[in-house]
């Protein structure tokens, strides 16, 4: 069984400041848009932004729960986190199941 990789969608600019291009798993073929307006912020547009996989600095969630699994998920034991194991477990596996079902848009079988 295969799984869909997560959607990245990828704008490349090839020609010009006024064209680019979309390309997307979820679309059925690329996009391009012309004539885009220029715009009043300054910025080199060739060069290269500083870019990491994960967050930096500290990351906060308004919901608890989520909270409770990103402190988890970076090393804190459930002691640490002044929580029943079973209660970590619970919210854990329910976080899991709303992003597999929501976020993944994977059909039940």
């Amino acid at each position: 069984m295969s799984e869909k990789p997560i959607h990245k969608p990828v704008i490349k600019n090839k020609w010009s400041l006024k064209k680019a291009q979309l390309f997307s798993s979820l679309l059925t073929r690329p996009y391009t848009f012309s004539n885009i307006p220029p715009t009043s912020i300054k910025f080199d547009p060739y060069a290269i932004a500083p870019f990491t996989e994960t967050p930096s600095g500290k990351l906060y969630f308004k919901d608890e729960d989520k909270q409770l699994v990103w402190r988890w998920l970076n090393g804190e034991t459930y002691k640490q986190l002044g929580v029943h194991h079973m209660k970590l477990n619970r919210t854990i596996k329910k976080i899991l199941r709303f992003y597999m079902e929501n976020e993944l848009h994977i059909a039940h079988a």
